[in-house]
């Protein structure tokens, strides 16, 4: 019987580091698409990066939530571990990026404490650049519209062929509100965690959720501009 679920819990574990680095393999390879603008695939390499701690995240409940299975399962602890696993994976989803970050109303060490901030500062880093992105590609749907509409008037291309033009954006549109939605969490977890952070380190981390904010605002924004654009169409 000890075997057994030696076993099992083997071939779980096994199972669920499959998973979770399959997973974020294909969250985290987003390739140069020559088809798109460097803005465009700024804003996608970006959504990545966040997609795969999510990823990530939800591996490591999986393998949590299957162990804790196996453990408390009973007579069969083989449908339990998975049970588990798929409690765990929902779970891990949903609190992945905070795990990734390593909340600070968790951290109790010095190193923890950088750690986080050294994460936090990247995460700022990677808005403020999907933020710019965002905007550079509502202005360049601007200015298609522009000239599309200007064809349409001179008799060049139909309406259908003006809405056509538009739709390429579309995919832009539902990252970009991804992307709001996400950095709302995110600042919110970084107010969280100023509050119970010290000195230098509460002053940093309540500055990083501002500028997160601030590329929340300027993103939704975009997307805004975006959106009108596209019902336009």
């Amino acid at each position: 019987m000890i075997l057994r679920v030696k076993s099992a819990r083997s071939r779980l574990a096994a199972l669920a580091v499959a998973a979770s680095l399959s997973l974020s393999a294909c969250a985290s390879q987003t390739a140069y698409d020559s088809s798109l603008s460097p803005a465009q695939n700024q804003l996608r390499q970006s959504n990545a990066r966040f997609n795969q701690t999510i990823v990530e995240g939800a591996g490591a409940g999986a393998l949590v939530g299957g162990l804790a299975g196996l453990a408390l399962g009973g007579r069969n602890r083989g449908q339990a571990a998975l049970i588990g696993a798929g409690a765990g994976a929902a779970l891990g989803a949903g609190a992945g990026y905070l795990v990734a970050r390593n909340n600070l109303s968790r951290s109790s060490t010095e190193a923890q404490f950088s750690n986080a901030i050294q994460q936090a500062s990247a995460d700022a880093d990677a808005y403020r650049q999907s933020a710019g992105a965002s905007r550079q590609i509502a202005d360049q749907a601007d200015a298609d519209a522009r000239r599309l509409r200007g064809q349409v008037q001179a008799g060049q291309i139909t309406r259908a062929q003006y809405q056509a033009g538009l739709q390429k954006y579309r995919g832009d549109l539902d990252i970009m509100n991804q992307q709001t939605q996400k950095a709302q969490q995110t600042s919110a977890a970084l107010r969280q965690d100023s509050q119970v952070a010290r000195g230098g380190d509460r002053a940093r981390l309540s500055q990083l959720s501002a500028d997160v904010s601030s590329s929340e605002r300027e993103t939704q924004s975009a997307a805004s501009r975006l959106s009108r654009l596209l019902a336009e169409s």
